[in-house]
């Protein structure tokens, strides 16, 4: 933990992370992503150290994934469950916007439901698994890594979030929630 200032593994809060606590402007999966599929300007311009964005990202519409990565985990902001179908009532959107004043992930009850089913469906694939059985029990969640990078203009800073690095740093895990399209080109395409 503590400021970012050689290569290697750092415990910080997510969103020091994204707001790219390296010692110069660092490069991610997301803005090599923005630069390939965009510019090289969008992605300068995406950057949270070259261009901070001046209010955090409404992070609701992201719940199912957010929620599930969390149970499964067990690391991230408590989850508050609202009983309600949708967020249109006042009253909802009130107890939305108090949790997340509060530092809290706010979840409607059958997002929660759904993520909790998307939990014990990957740890009963990796319980079968023998390989990979023991994926999220042994180790450290949400380690974020830097590295110093050669390019032809010489080395630039890149980081990465990793959502479990095992105890012995030979294995690290990554969970994703796929919704948009069940081809598997798309998927890879999303992973990239």
């Amino acid at each position: 933990s503590g400021p970012v200032t050689e290569v290697g593994y750092y415990y910080i809060e997510e969103d020091v992370y994204h707001a790219d606590p390296a010692p110069r402007p660092s490069t991610s999966a997301g803005l090599l992503s923005v630069m390939v599929n965009e510019t090289a300007a969008d992605a300068a311009a995406a950057h949270p150290k070259l261009n901070p964005p001046e209010e955090p990202e409404d992070n609701h519409k992201y719940d199912l994934g957010t929620v599930a990565h969390t149970m499964l985990l067990n690391e991230g902001k408590e989850i508050v469950v609202l009983d309600a179908e949708d967020f249109r009532k006042k009253a909802t959107q009130e107890a939305r916007d108090e949790a997340i004043a509060a530092g809290k992930q706010p979840c409607l009850a059958h997002i929660y439901d759904k993520a909790e089913e998307m939990t014990a469906a990957a740890r009963h694939q990796l319980a079968d698994d023998k390989n990979n059985f023991d994926a999220f029990t042994n180790g450290t969640p949400e380690v974020s890594g830097f590295a110093k990078l050669q390019t032809e203009n010489g080395k630039i800073w890149g980081r990465n979030r990793i959502d479990w690095l095992m105890d012995d740093k030979k294995r690290i895990y990554d969970y994703k929630t796929w919704a948009m399209n069940p081809e598997p080109e798309a998927f890879v395409k999303y992973l990239i």
